[in-house]
């Protein structure tokens, strides 16, 4: 097969893997809070596990607008 073709397919993988792990990762918070709720009835000891973690264009934006 050509390089080039080989890059593209392998960054078409890598980009549907890392949807597929955002995606269960979004499962798993949505899991844990339900768990929560029946475990207890409420969600307080979660309330900051639904937070969402920066990206390196985000964070790259942050360092580079601070000079």
């Amino acid at each position: 097969m050509d390089k080039d073709n080989v890059k593209t397919y392998i960054e078409k993988d890598q980009q549907n893997l890392e949807k597929e792990i955002s995606n269960l990762r979004e499962s798993v918070k949505r899991k844990i809070v339900e768990l929560e709720k029946l475990e207890t009835g409420e969600n307080k000891k979660m309330k900051g596990f639904d937070l969402k973690g920066i990206t390196s264009e985000d964070l790259y934006n942050i360092t580079t607008d601070q000079k």
